[in-house]
């Protein structure tokens, strides 16, 4: 008990990983009822699976939200106004290139660093001074 409780008390922040299913819409008197019109299916870090409600979901992560409703064709009754539907499009596609301009990349299977940091940190981990031999010249 220890030990969950350390763990708790150092994040205190719930994190997920992907979203696979949802149920919707939904009644008040509905079991599955949850506060919330649509439900989604969570697939949570720790392994766990369960049904949240999405509009709590969607406030902590609106990103992944519209990833998912987008590649499920589900815009439409997730977004209450074009509005919002075109705003969640446009967070959705800077997710996307955000992680395109963050993600490694290769050049001949050689790992390119990002700045002089990260070709520092390289040359470390390579044993080498390759990187550093380069920026000199």
């Amino acid at each position: 008990m220890e030990k969950i409780e350390e763990e708790d008390v150092e994040d205190n922040i719930w994190k997920f990983q992907s979203i696979d299913v949802h149920q919707g819409p939904l009644k008040h008197f509905d079991p599955k009822y949850k506060g919330s019109s649509w439900n989604v299916q969570v697939l949570w870090e720790n392994g766990e699976v369960s049904y949240e409600p999405l509009s709590i979901i969607a406030k902590s992560d609106p990103v992944t939200i519209a990833i998912y409703a987008k590649e499920n064709n589900l815009l439409e009754l997730f977004a209450r106004l074009p509005n919002w539907q075109r705003k969640l499009l446009r967070m959705a596609n800077q997710a996307k290139l955000q992680s395109f301009h963050t993600a490694p990349m290769y050049h001949f299977e050689i790992l390119i660093p990002l700045n002089h940091k990260h070709a520092m940190e390289l040359d470390q981990l390579n044993g080498n001074s390759l990187w550093h031999e380069t920026e000199v010249t």
